[in-house]
Formats: structure tokens, sequence, C-alpha cells
């Protein structure tokens, strides 16, 4: 899921109606790790695959055609 940043991942949890906590708690990190991330700091590529691998599961694709953005499947 390379098309993972900041604006998508706000986007897909807007779509899912996930807090930084939810997201944390289905991609098995921590809040400050999420927030983090939303914040556009770094984070480790394996914290970065949990993430996109949780949004994955919740059936939500990541795209950035134009602007960023998510869409459901």
């Amino acid at each position: 899921m390379s098309d993972l940043n900041p604006d998508n991942l706000r986007a897909a949890m807007a779509l899912l109606r996930w807090t930084a906590a939810d997201l944390a708690e289905h991609a098995e990190t921590s809040e400050p790790t999420v927030n983090r991330f939303l914040a556009g700091r770094e984070v480790r590529a394996e914290t970065r695959e949990k993430i996109a691998s949780a949004v994955d599961r919740a059936g939500v694709d990541l795209f950035n055609g134009g602007r960023p953005g998510a869409r459901r499947r």
C-alpha cells in the first residue's frame, strides 16, 4: 500500500468512523504512534505496514490520483 500518507489515512479513518485510538487498536500499535504519523512525522516501516494492513482489512483502498483520498471496496 504505497499510497499511505497522512491525508489518505485521515480520509480512510473518516470513512470507517475510526478515531486514532480505533486505528491503533486495529493496527496493533499505539495511539501516539498513529498521531505521530498523522502529524507527518516519521514512523517505522513496520508500523506503516501495520497501519496500511488495518485499513486494507477494513475494506478501504487508498489512492493518490490527482488528490489524496480513500474509498470503500
